[in-house]
């Protein structure tokens, strides 16, 4: 890279002179001085090519950078829209195991009455019960959690959504 400045001189001298038959005669004398001066290497052994070839890759980095950031979210909110989905249905289905698991207690127990059941066939249809409604207590926090990362990979979580 060349470097010019430039230069610029005036100046104005005045003497008296005092020699007795020249005397009174002011002797004067101007002088200007114009100049440029120039820096310009003859051989940069290939810098300026490097350089500008280093700022084209790092225009591209950046530019693939900004792709990968953008396929991430991309992917990110796909993912969180699928698992959303797929924990509604699941949830569905668990809170129907509930009431399938209820409907077969209160069979049992009406069984149990008529004496065709014993109390361990009861404690069984007890514990289906309680595993359907952990299963579906799960299931219904999971299904919190996949709409919260769902808000949050659409970049709309917030204090007004919660």
């Amino acid at each position: 890279m060349g470097v010019i400045t430039k230069r610029m001189n005036f100046s104005r001298r005045f003497e008296a002179i005092h020699i007795r038959h020249l005397a009174g005669i002011i002797d004067s004398s101007e002088s200007q001085t114009l100049g440029v001066r120039a820096h310009i290497a003859l051989y940069e052994a290939g810098a300026t090519r490097s350089r500008k070839r280093e700022a084209k890759y790092a225009s591209k980095r950046r530019e693939y950078q900004k792709e990968d950031v953008e396929n991430a979210v991309v992917r990110d909110v796909t993912v969180s829209w699928y698992d959303f989905h797929t924990s509604r249905a699941l949830m569905h289905s668990r809170e129907q195991e509930v009431e399938v698991a209820q409907k077969a207690l209160e069979g049992v127990r009406e069984e149990a009455k008529m004496g065709q059941r014993s109390i361990l066939n009861m404690l069984d249809a007890d514990e289906e019960l309680i595993e359907a409604e952990t299963a579906f207590t799960r299931a219904k926090y999971n299904h919190i959690l996949s709409y919260l990362t769902l808000l949050k990979s659409a970049g709309t979580l917030g204090k007004k959504t919660l």
